[in-house]
């Protein structure tokens, strides 16, 4: 055990990689922690996105091999893992760190997953040499593990400020878009991109308990309504509030509420983040497979619709096209809560929103051309039903149209 723990600590010196505050670079390639007091599922995600990191992610035989051992060394005999099942499958299941399903990788026991008869969370346990089984997500009898990404040791930046190969930087006064802009760059910064919601939690995490409630970000609206990043990174993730009608050319992000980003006027004045690359971090993660939602998807009495997403009628924005009821079942991965967004309501039939016990937290049918509004699940599950009625057996109903967000 002494020689174990040794071997844990001289890692980062010889690799140059570090890990956040509370966690352990494990083996030179994984940055975990342990919670031995038991908690269900969505505890144990709720507790880990508190220390910026989710349950752990196992893509491969050594990350299998590793979180076994830190869990062994720490005489744990079952754990969650960050991995959560909609069938009976792998194909069915879902990391919580958004990369995907696991078929490049699995450790399943045998007749496993098994949701319906067991449940949609994972465990690994000694009792079965480690493999991987379906529990009950409320079940309260595991301990659990969390993982934050690795990033690169440099002296300058400090490791509050030091997140997955970046380095933030918070601005000390308010500015103006522009004068943000050019304050990072200054620095040989830019206004920061975000390209997850693992991301968008350490950034509010950097904000929690101040009074600051929003930031500049580096984000940027052409005439068209395009949005592209200052650092010429890729918009490969979309935290917009559905519901913003703002028209300005500047973006700020919300650090006290969920997170979301809202259009404003460049000339507002706000505080603002700066990012800079650290150089020498691991490569690029290869992504598992990750279902590819197309622009005709409706999500209409499909397995499971994923957050971030959308849900519509058949063929939104054209009218009058379903013909049958359907039935939305909206999943958010991980520690986060279901928000639904609906920027277009005009239907004279039945739409209920659902909360993971059935119980009925919102109904929006029976009206045309209602106001936009958000209802907020309070799990990480939720349904929509929607049943079209024409108005008076002649006019169309023109059905609705829904931003799916992980909050």
């Amino acid at each position: 055990m002494q020689l174990f723990l040794l071997f844990l600590f001289i890692i980062p010196a010889v690799y140059g990689l570090s890990c956040p505050p509370e966690y352990i670079l494990v083996s030179g390639i994984k940055c975990l922690k342990m919670f031995s007091t038991p908690a269900n599922h969505w505890e144990a995600e709720k507790n880990c996105t508190s220390v910026e990191g989710t349950l752990a992610n196992i893509k491969n035989a050594i990350d299998n091999r590793v979180v076994t051992e830190f869990v062994r060394n720490a005489s744990v005999n079952a754990v969650w893992i960050g991995l959560t099942c909609y069938g009976n499958n792998k194909y069915s299941c879902y990391w919580d760190d958004a990369s995907g399903m696991p078929s490049l990788y699995d450790n399943f026991n045998y007749n496993e997953p098994s949701d319906k008869e067991n449940g949609n969370c994972i465990v690994m346990s000694a009792e079965t040499n480690w493999k991987w089984e379906s529990k009950v997500c409320m079940d309260p009898a595991w301990p659990y593990v969390c993982e934050a990404p690795t990033t690169v040791e440099k002296s300058s930046c400090s490791q509050k400020y030091n997140y997955n190969n970046n380095c933030y930087t918070k601005s000390l006064q308010v500015a103006n878009g522009s004068l943000a802009a050019y304050n990072c760059q200054n620095k040989s910064d830019t206004l920061v991109s975000i390209h997850s919601k693992m991301e968008v939690d350490y950034i509010r995490n950097l904000y929690k308990g101040t009074n600051t409630t929003s930031i500049y970000i580096g984000a940027t609206v052409d005439a068209n309504d395009k949005i592209t990043w200052l650092d010429g990174t890729p918009f490969d993730f979309d935290y917009r509030n559905p519901l913003d009608t703002q028209k300005g050319d500047c973006v700020v992000m919300d650090v006290h509420g969920y997170g979301l980003w809202s259009r404003v006027d460049c000339s507002q004045n706000f505080e603002y983040l700066c990012k800079n690359p650290l150089h020498g971090g691991s490569d690029p993660e290869v992504l598992e497979d990750k279902p590819e939602v197309l622009p005709t998807q409706s999500g209409c009495n499909s397995s499971v619709v994923l957050a971030p997403g959308f849900i519509s009628t058949f063929e939104y924005p054209l009218n009058g096209l379903n013909i049958w009821a359907c039935y939305y079942d909206i999943v958010a991965l991980g520690p986060y809560s279901v928000g639904i967004y609906f920027d277009f309501i005009d239907t004279y039939g039945e739409l209920t929103v659902f909360d993971y016990r059935g119980v009925k937290i919102g109904d929006f049918g029976g009206i045309d051309n209602r106001d936009q509004v958000a209802v907020y699940a309070p799990y990480n599950t939720a349904t929509v039903y929607y049943e079209p009625r024409h108005k008076n057996g002649t006019e169309k109903d023109k059905g609705f149209h829904a931003v799916i967000l992980p909050l």
